[in-house]
């Protein structure tokens, strides 16, 4: 019924998002794709359709975005019954869809030669013969295969069939070893993004590639790289000049290394949780060096102390998420050295917009409250309550935003969008907190 007043009602409809609509079938959906002719970019992930409606949808004449993510009964049988695939297909995600392999893949690609962004994660193991179905799209540019299982033959047909590739995820994919990454990479020399997240088998040889022929890359996560040896990070530093994302995340990286990747003032992501070699001397370059920082990962870092806080704070002033969980050695310190930065937070990343959302804040701060002192424990739920009292007076007369030490911005629906906490608020309340904790103690 609800599709059906989609279909009847909406004709000039350019974007429809269906996802996790269980109760739709493939009636609904191919009335959809009958009336709406003008649809642009249509979701139907992790709905229960099968192969009766893809007819339909591949028809529609101007369609660039599909996503069919967690599809299970659509089958290489059904796709093999597509005439032509849509010519205007630029978006294509088929993401965990067991029963689709290089066969379906071909029926759905062919004749899309506007074809930018292909993935499918999670989905039949890459082979030869599904890189065939990448060389017919020249302008191919993102190739996601997170999850797959793959042969080094695959990836270096890969490198010789994506001609435009630029940007690549192997994250969590088996079979990925230094021989296939090497040759892949080695015909991307403009590859600006690559994720080789959790590949566990490569060692410094596919890291030496990757500076080698990639020195454009702009953003490298390779979390959980554990047989990449220490010397591999400094490599990164000394070629890679324009990275702005870096993820090591579980890795060997060390002081050595962030003092050579923090030569890029480019670097505005970092994520070294559970990198056990690093100490306040590699955070003392970060600090120095990268200006630009608006999100570093500190979790569970044994050997980072308040110092190495207060460097990061003074030399990275747009700094907007830190993650400091489990960090064994920070105390107060750190925390006053943050507040200092008088940072515009989002209300979403730091205490949420809606209900317990605002715990949020409290899981990066996870494995610390144990050893910050009582007055500043009693300080942050105080700036909770402080935004919410501050909020409300802003729309009595008399009282202008301009004149408060906490400004908010909200949305339509009255949620909080940002945040402006004055340094002084959190200095004033420090100490007036810190009195009150001594006078109850004496």
């Amino acid at each position: 019924m609800g599709t059906g007043c989609i279909a009847v009602g909406c004709k000039k409809l350019k974007l429809l998002d269906l996802k996790w609509c269980f109760s739709l079938s493939d009636l609904g959906v191919g009335l959809v794709a009958v009336k709406c002719k003008q649809l642009q970019s249509l979701d139907l992930s992790y709905i229960p359709i099968t192969n009766k409606c893809l007819p339909a949808i591949f028809e529609l004449p101007y369609l660039k975005s599909l996503a069919l993510v967690g599809c299970c009964f659509i089958d290489d049988e059904g796709l093999a019954n597509i005439r032509r695939g849509s010519m205007s297909l630029e978006t294509l995600n088929m993401s965990n869809c067991p029963n689709v392999s290089h066969l379906g893949l071909s029926a759905v690609t062919n004749g899309a030669v506007s074809l930018c962004q292909l993935m499918i994660a999670y989905g039949s193991p890459v082979t030869v013969s599904l890189t065939d179905c990448m060389q017919r799209h020249p302008v191919l540019q993102s190739v996601k295969l997170d999850g797959c299982q793959v042969t080094s033959s695959a990836l270096k047909a890969i490198g010789d069939c994506c001609i435009s590739l630029r940007d690549l995820s192997l994250s969590k994919c088996v079979g990925v070893l230094d021989d296939g990454l090497s040759l892949l990479v080695a015909w991307h020399k403009e590859l600006n993004k690559l994720d080789i997240s959790c590949c566990r088998e490569i060692t410094r040889l596919s890291v030496d590639s990757i500076t080698n022929s990639c020195t454009s890359l702009t953003s490298l996560r390779m979390e959980s790289c554990s047989l990449v040896s220490r010397e591999a990070f400094i490599s990164i530093g000394k070629r890679c000049h324009f990275l702005e994302e870096l993820d090591f995340t579980d890795t060997e990286v060390d002081d050595e290394g962030l003092k050579s990747i923090s030569r890029g003032s480019r670097l505005s992501v970092l994520r070294i949780g559970i990198c056990l070699n690093i100490t306040n001397e590699g955070l003392i370059h970060v600090g120095m060096h990268c200006p630009k920082l608006v999100e570093l990962d500190l979790y569970r870092s044994p050997s980072t102390t308040d110092l190495g806080i207060a460097l990061i704070a003074s030399g990275c002033p747009n700094l907007e998420i830190i993650n400091l969980a489990y960090s064994t050695d920070i105390i107060d310190n750190s925390i006053l050295s943050l507040s200092k930065l008088g940072i515009t937070n989002r209300a979403e990343d730091v205490f949420g917009r809606r209900g317990n959302r605002q715990l949020k804040q409290l899981w990066r701060l996870r494995g610390l409250l144990e050893r910050l002192s009582l007055p500043l424990i009693v300080l942050l739920i105080c700036c909770i309550s402080l935004f919410t009292t501050f909020k409300s007076t802003t729309n009595r007369p008399g009282i202008h935003s301009g004149d408060l030490l906490v400004e908010t911005a909200t949305e339509q629906d009255g949620s909080v969008s940002n945040i402006t906490v004055q340094p002084t608020v959190f200095q004033a309340l420090t100490l007036a907190v810190r009195k009150a904790s001594q006078s109850i103690c004496s």
